[in-house]
Formats: C-alpha cells, structure tokens, sequence
C-alpha cells in the first residue's frame, strides 16, 4: 500500500481526494502544518502532497523542518493559486 500524508486546511480538498485514489493508496490527512510534521515523523510515508499556504505556518516551513528531521519522501507543492513561482521557489 502506498501512503500519502496530504498537508492542506482546506477539509474537502481532503475528501474529494481520498474519494479519487484507487484502493491501494492510503491517505493519511494532516490540516496544518504542525500536524503534518508530527504524522511525517510518526509514519512510514511515501509521498507528501503540501499545500503552500497553512494557517499555522507556510508550506515551506514544513519542508524545511521535515527536512532535517527525516528522511524526506517525494514532496508535491501544491497551490490554490495560479501563480506557480512560489513553488517552484520551494526546490
């Protein structure tokens, strides 16, 4: 099974995408980026899907502190907004 920590406050995006992925992902949901590095440190993740803009901190914060924490898996910014240079700014 392969597992994704998605890291994004918006709760339907969250379950419109654990509506889309086939059976063999499992989706672990994390709404603020606090959260997402506890569950980054306490699960074996493979892939992380992390939204730019968290109320409690910025996406690249929690690049950065999963960073020097883990081994960090594949991570895919993820944006609301159509500016994409933010992102891309992130690698």
């Amino acid at each position: 099974m392969i597992r994704i920590l998605f890291i994004d406050d918006d709760q339907a995006i969250h379950s419109t995408l654990r509506s889309l992925l086939p059976d063999e992902y499992e989706m672990i949901s994390a709404l603020n980026g606090k959260e997402g590095i506890r569950l980054a440190l306490e699960n074996h993740i493979d892939v992380i899907l992390l939204d730019i803009s968290l109320p409690d901190m910025s996406g690249y914060s929690v690049l950065k502190g999963l960073s020097s924490s883990i081994h960090l898996p594949p991570v895919i910014m993820v944006s609301g907004f159509r500016d994409i240079t933010p992102a891309v700014a992130s690698v």
